[in-house]
Parts: C-alpha cells; structure tokens; sequence
C-alpha cells in the first residue's frame, strides 16, 4: 500500500512533498501517504521538519476529502477484507 502511494508520490518535487508534510493535513491525506512522503524524503537525504498539531474541534463531523490515495488504500483494505474472508470459508469447508 505504501508502495503504490510512494511512486504515485515520487513525482512531486521536495517543496510540494515537505508543504504537505507540514502542513499534517490528516483530513486530506491519508496515514499511508504520510509514511510515503517520509520515505521518499528521507530517501532523498532531506531532513523532516516539524509539522502543524491539529487538533478536532469538539462536535464538529470530520470529513476528508476523496484522493487518490484515499481510494487507494480504500481498494487495498477491501481485497484484504474479501481475501481473508475467502481464507476463512476455505478452511471451514476443509473441517479446520
């Protein structure tokens, strides 16, 4: 999963990569994307700066809006889910 957001990522440019880095917007990007972005820093030999704390409003709903790494890693989660599911019926139907 990580992979696939990495070179979807590898494109970008430092500045675009450490401005979504500090930003911390965890609202738009996802967790694998962050793990991504500090891979292929790091991999470039650049230091991560801090990023910005954010803190939930109380009460107020979080949206996040729909990326590509979002449907991504959505895609991701759903085959494993049907992949384990599969695993599970087959063992069943095996007697184990």
């Amino acid at each position: 999963m990580v992979d696939e957001i990495r070179k979807s990522l590898a494109d970008k440019s430092d500045e675009e990569l450490l401005q979504i880095w500090k930003e911390n917007d965890r609202e738009r990007w996802s967790e694998s994307a962050f793990e991504a972005i500090k891979l292929i820093l790091t991999k470039r030999g650049i230091n991560l700066p801090s990023q910005v704390e954010h803190k939930a409003e109380p009460g107020k709903e979080e949206y996040r809006f729909i990326t590509k790494d979002l449907v991504m890693e959505y895609k991701s989660s759903c085959a494993r889910h049907h992949f384990l599911r599969s695993v599970q019926t087959y063992g069943s139907s095996m007697g184990t």
